[in-house]
């Protein structure tokens, strides 16, 4: 089920829900790749990158997303992340948002 949709500055983002339980599932159209990113939430950003750094996970990338700070890597082939939800009424806002454009929770994803 179509949670929202919003497109802005040139590329379209919608969350999805899968099932009633569990998380979001989003579609970017402006990501380079085939392969899915897996974005893990953490109570600690800064303490995670550290660490991540610590490892040997130097190309990281770091990034901005509606919930809060974001740094993408590749570990063995993967595509992973890590975030910390220091905006927790972001999916809110961006529901609403959706909404007001037209696009409705529960609606079909259009253009992906």
């Amino acid at each position: 089920m179509l949670e929202w949709r919003v497109a802005a500055m040139g590329t379209v983002v919608a969350a999805v829900r899968m099932a009633q339980a569990g998380p979001l599932v989003l579609f970017a159209d402006h990501l380079e790749g085939e392969a899915a990113i897996a974005i893990y939430r953490v109570t600690d950003y800064a303490a995670a990158i550290a660490r991540l750094r610590e490892r040997g996970r130097l190309a990281i990338r770091e990034v901005e997303i509606p919930p809060g700070p974001c740094a993408t890597f590749s570990l063995s082939g993967a595509r992973l992340g890590v975030y910390e939800l220091t905006r927790p009424h972001a999916g809110e806002h961006l529901a609403a948002r959706a909404s007001m454009r037209g696009a409705q929770p529960g609606s079909f994803l259009g253009r992906f």
